[in-house]
């Protein structure tokens, strides 16, 4: 079969040379369509905060992100409270994370924090209310061991891990922390904080009485868990004018008192001479009552001493040398 008429036959007989280059178009292409994927994952997923800053510290070593600080913040308050042994930090994808063992804030059963509870936990407290950056939260976790509790106060260990987070909620409320930044959970005996499950009978069984209560010990804590807020929760709260708190003054030296108009002096003593203002410079301000009566009536006192001074009388006129004996002598008497 010959071909078509309308082909051009001396079109396709000659030497045809593809470029060396004209690869990189398509390749080109498929990273422009790769990245366009990647930035439309970006665009609809959301950031953890925490793992932000633990990715940039991870590249570059320095430290990111305020979260850190707060730890080292916490830290250097345990140390010079010497609690190393009953409280913990620990920075994770999950955030900053603070336990606190629960025979350092309870006594067995009870919900009502103890003495030394209040000064292990205004520290950290303060620190938090001061440094703690806008978009961060807090979240106190409860938990207690698989013991039941036999108290007419509590019917469960849901109702006794959950009021001992509310009473550290409390606590930090009264701190000036606003409470929308703060939740409460209670888990009970269904999260321990060791590998043994106190919720199978089983796995109890094997253990030995010692190592047991070492396990439900440890279990008994409450958990201070800081993280970044859901980014809807703040964007409401920033637009309404940011978090309610009273934050605690940074420590610094107080600052010089105000000079007073009049200067202390003792009874009896003169009283001191008035300052005299620039020209051109304002009136300085009213002195206080008391301060003016007693200026008023140091000069009363001291009326008869002036009056008495030997340099308010006119000195005796001076005789010439003509004058006779007789005049001399008349003014020499007394």
């Amino acid at each position: 079969m010959g071909a078509p008429k309308h082909m051009n036959i001396d079109r396709l007989s000659g030497d045809f040379t593809i470029p060396k280059s004209a690869w990189i178009v398509s390749y080109a292409d498929i990273m422009t369509i790769i990245l366009t994927f990647f930035i439309l994952l970006l665009s609809i997923s959301t950031i953890a905060q925490t793992k932000y800053e633990l990715i940039v510290q991870a590249f570059t070593g320095d430290k990111a992100g305020n979260l850190m600080e707060v730890q080292e913040q916490i830290k250097e308050v345990i140390e010079e409270q010497g609690l190393a042994g009953e409280v913990e930090t620990r920075l994770d994808l999950d955030g900053l994370k603070v336990s606190f063992s629960n025979a350092l804030l309870f006594n067995s059963g009870d919900a009502d924090l103890r003495e030394q509870a209040s000064a292990a936990l205004s520290p950290i407290r303060d620190h938090l209310a001061r440094s703690l950056g806008d978009h961060y939260g807090m979240i106190i976790e409860g938990y207690t061991d698989d013991v039941p509790i036999s108290g007419a106060r509590f019917q469960s260990n849901w109702e006794l891990s959950t009021s001992r987070a509310i009473r550290v909620k409390d606590l930090l409320v009264s701190g000036g922390i606003d409470p929308r930044r703060v939740s409460v959970q209670g888990f009970a005996d269904t999260r321990p904080a060791t590998e043994v499950d106190l919720t199978s009978d089983e796995e109890k069984a094997t253990l030995s009485p010692e190592a047991l209560e070492e396990a439900r010990a440890k279990s008994r804590r409450v958990v201070l868990r800081i993280d970044a807020l859901h980014p809807a929760l703040l964007k409401r709260v920033m637009d309404k004018g940011g978090w309610r708190e009273s934050r605690a003054p940074s420590p610094a030296a107080p600052s010089p008192a105000a000079p007073s108009p009049f200067e202390p002096f003792e009874p009896g003593a003169p009283p001191p001479a008035p300052a005299r203002a620039a020209p051109g410079a304002s009136a300085p301000a009213q002195p206080p009552k008391r301060a003016t009566s007693a200026a008023r009536k140091a000069p009363k006192r001291q009326q008869p001493e002036r009056r008495a001074a030997p340099t308010t009388q006119q000195p005796p006129p001076r005789q010439s040398p003509a004058a006779s004996p007789k005049i001399r002598a008349k003014g020499a008497q007394p």
